[in-house]
């Protein structure tokens, strides 16, 4: 008797179990019906709002403009070092006396000319960072908001090389574009 009553009370606990497991409603981060409760997600592709956004184009081309400059100067500068070089080889006229002051002249140039690349390739990569924080912080400011003003809880990058392990997700969810029209419209 004690063994029936304990299996129809195994069984009732097991029956309530699965009746409140069947019953509990189930909720996505999407669901409307959900309403004001369910956080909002988006992903995005930062390369993609990068490739496309106008500013990005105006200032990658101000930077290679900037580029261009320092390499000519820097090819001018190279340039004399190699005509005193061209000299040294073939002027045979030279006294020992010219020969030594065009050899000196010719190092100190050279010296110059490495200097100047040097510096000039500083200045170039410094160019380069401060253009890629700048526009990257502008596209995450975009992002940020989009993301207020719609109401995001979490925007994931999209972007497989960008580090975040994005497998799957609805297109519906993209809001690339919006973002891009949103940078471009400011």
């Amino acid at each position: 008797m004690k063994r029936r009553i304990a299996v129809a009370l195994g069984a009732a606990v097991v029956c309530v179990g699965l009746a409140a497991a069947v019953s509990v409603p189930r909720v996505s981060a999407q669901d409307e019906a959900a309403g004001k409760s369910a956080a909002k997600i988006a992903v995005i592709n930062k390369k993609t709002v990068f490739d496309n956004y106008g500013q990005r184009e105006a200032e990658w081309k101000a930077l290679e403009t900037d580029k261009e400059n320092l390499q000519a100067e820097i090819d001018k500068l190279r340039e004399q070092v190699n005509e005193g070089r061209k000299r040294l080889r073939e002027d045979k006229t030279l006294t020992e006396q010219q020969r030594q002051e065009l050899t000196d002249k010719v190092a100190a140039e050279n010296r110059d000319y490495e200097d100047r690349w040097r510096r000039a390739q500083g200045e170039i990569d410094d160019k380069s960072n401060k253009f890629f924080d700048k526009i990257l912080g502008q596209i995450d400011a975009g992002v940020r908001e989009v993301g207020n003003a719609e109401g995001y809880k979490i925007i994931i990058d999209s972007d497989p090389k960008a580090g975040t392990p994005v497998l799957y997700f609805d297109p519906s969810l993209d809001i690339t574009k919006k973002v891009t029209d949103h940078l471009n419209s400011k």
